[in-house]
């Protein structure tokens, strides 16, 4: 749960317009009180290797968000957390998530988007838009 927190807060932000770094600054104090917490997001950012009796999911965050923040362009965004290997469908998932978020929609591949029926754009757009709302209702930064 911790993990997924991290990652929708990280999503708001980028929304809101913050850097890379603010972004990162805002995380890290939302967390310093919770010490458990904050060790978590201490290895996901040092790109620990996770053992799976931690669960994929930070190693999911740990890899999608590091090669986020390496990367120019959502494009690049997304094939680095490809090339990483294991579950590269979520990695590229939760990458693809931050760098639409601070690049928005327009810097996806035309090659890509070309290939979305019109009517999941649409929905895909207006759940994007309800988890948002849902996200800046539970935080408050």
């Amino acid at each position: 749960i911790l993990a997924c927190r991290m990652a929708s807060h990280l999503v708001a932000l980028f929304i809101d317009g913050y850097s890379k770094t603010k972004a990162l600054e805002w995380l890290k104090k939302k967390y310093e009180s919770d010490t458990e917490a904050s060790l978590k997001l201490q290895q996901v950012l040092s790109k620990a290797d996770f053992s799976p009796g931690e669960g994929n999911v930070l190693k999911t965050l740990s890899i999608a968000l590091n090669v986020f923040l390496e990367s120019d362009s959502f494009e690049e965004t997304v094939i680095k957390a490809i090339e990483k290997g294991g579950d590269t469908d979520t990695q590229a998932a939760v990458a693809g998530a931050f760098a639409g978020a601070f690049w928005r929609a327009n810097a996806i591949p035309t090659k890509w988007t070309n290939m979305l029926n019109p009517v999941s754009d649409t929905e895909i757009a207006d759940k994007a838009r309800k988890l948002y709302i849902l996200n800046k209702a539970m935080s408050k930064p």
